[in-house]
């Protein structure tokens, strides 16, 4: 019965979060990815491999002392630094500040910083850091440009609309489904954003591309609250995880770290009925799923690892709970499920399952109880095949 009453708490307390919201902020999030991933397949689509196309790339800036993120690069004849954007509403500018009032009523604008200015500073940034690795590119083969790509974007005709580095397209048909409305819009503007050639030879593009291919992208975590954080997963922490039956040492925990992570999924009951359903029946009201890869299967049994390519064993030598890693048994299972309460009886934030995080340009990393996480991104190229950013 206990059981059943926290399930409910658990439930009512996730329930008096915006569902609406936290929806909303997600596919927010994901449909800025899909316009970042359409431009990528246009350009494809004219021709340009697979492999000369690079989504969400992370370049270090020695003066910021951080890294930043470009959403798509592309090595072509030109070197095209590219700002996605899906923006909706009324978007002006007014000197070095760039606006956006979006298209819901009592809704305030939005300033931001010169968008193009900053994909322009970007570009800059890749630039120098090629050169670093030997790679001089040629006068006028790099261009940065700003794409805006949603339908509803009404761009000022005075001040970023008349820029010709800024493209948007004002009409879609009404008919045609969200992602193909970005897909045709992209097609529609990828022309003349080829167009003009430059001479970047095969061999340089070779090199630019190799350089590129094994760079990171970031890790990303959005909270219930809209907060989005983007930088590096270092571990997860999980402390209450009664359903992995395989693993006996629950009350230590186990800190997954994020090398040994191949994926992650975090859901949330929706609708309201799922919510209760599932917190009489599971006393819980989320679900977090991981998969391992291959070479850092869970180990059956205890959750300490006692030594390389051993299984946790009552004679092994324990490691301290900080630097508990998953050890190396291939029979063990990769994927794994957890039953998420956004209750608990633990007064600490460190004695709940949790996500230790370093949001870009911070100092020290955050920890985010699990509760708070609507939805967690992992990054291309994991620490774990040697990835970093371009540097």
């Amino acid at each position: 019965m206990s059981g059943i009453l926290n399930g409910l708490l658990s439930w009512s307390h996730r329930a008096a979060l915006s569902y609406r919201e936290v929806a909303q902020e997600k596919q927010r999030y994901h449909l800025a990815l899909d316009a970042e991933d359409a431009l990528g397949d246009v350009m494809q689509g004219l021709g340009h491999l697979a492999d000369s196309i690079h989504l969400r790339k992370r370049i270090h800036v020695p003066e910021q002392g951080r890294s930043r993120e470009i959403d798509v690069i592309a090595v072509t004849h030109c070197l095209y630094v590219v700002e996605v954007k899906n923006w909706a509403g009324k978007i002006w500018s007014n000197g070095n500040k760039w606006y956006q009032l979006p298209p819901r009523p009592g809704a305030r604008a939005l300033e931001f910083d010169d968008v193009l200015e900053e994909c322009e500073y970007k570009a800059r940034a890749l630039v120098r850091t090629l050169m670093k690795h030997g790679v001089e590119m040629p006068a006028g083969s790099v261009r940065a440009i700003v794409v805006f790509a949603n339908e509803k974007a009404q761009l000022d005709p005075a001040t970023v609309g008349k820029h010709p580095s800024v493209f948007t397209r004002e009409q879609f048909k009404d008919t045609v489904e969200p992602r193909s409305r970005t897909r045709d819009f992209l097609s529609y503007i990828a022309p003349s954003i080829l167009a003009s050639k430059s001479d970047i030879p095969v061999a340089l593009r070779q090199k630019i591309n190799g350089l590129l291919s094994k760079t990171r992208t970031w890790d990303t975590v959005v909270k219930h609250n809209g907060e989005r954080y983007q930088g590096d997963l270092k571990w997860i922490k999980l402390v209450e995880y009664q359903d992995w039956r395989h693993v006996r040492d629950a009350q230590a925990g186990l800190n997954v770290q994020r090398q040994d992570i191949e994926s992650v999924d975090l859901s949330w009951a929706s609708p309201a009925w799922y919510g209760v359903l599932g917190a009489m029946w599971q006393g819980a009201a989320g679900v977090l799923t991981i998969t391992v890869g291959k070479k850092y299967p869970m180990v059956a049994g205890d959750a300490t690892a006692a030594s390389a390519g051993g299984k946790g064993s009552g004679g092994a030598k324990k490691q301290p709970r900080e630097s508990r890693r998953l050890d190396a048994d291939p029979d063990a299972p990769r994927t794994h499920v957890v039953r998420l309460s956004t209750r608990s009886t633990h007064k600490n934030t460190i004695d709940v399952n949790h996500v230790v995080f370093q949001p870009a340009g911070q100092q020290g990393p955050s920890v985010f109880p699990l509760s708070e996480v609507a939805t967690m991104e992992l990054s291309a190229n994991a620490d774990r095949v040697g990835a970093r950013p371009f540097q």
